[in-house]
């Protein structure tokens, strides 16, 4: 079995996810509630994937582990 990475969109979904976690934490959706701190990083990197899944990314040499 191989697991494929792109590593152009690995990249691209991390740092929209800096932005999206700056966004979410400067503002009064995620910041000060009390919503656990594993449960915000994975709704910003969902929210991160999905954002970057419309937005088409051009391919980058691809990583192959396995």
């Amino acid at each position: 079995m191989t697991l494929r990475l792109d590593m152009a969109w690995l990249m691209a979904t991390l740092l929209v996810s800096v932005r999206v976690a700056t966004a979410t934490a400067l503002t009064s959706v995620l910041g000060p509630t009390q919503i656990p701190a594993p449960a915000r990083v994975i709704l910003v990197l969902a929210i991160s994937a999905l954002l970057i899944s419309a937005v088409a990314v051009p391919p980058a040499a691809t990583a192959s582990l396995g």
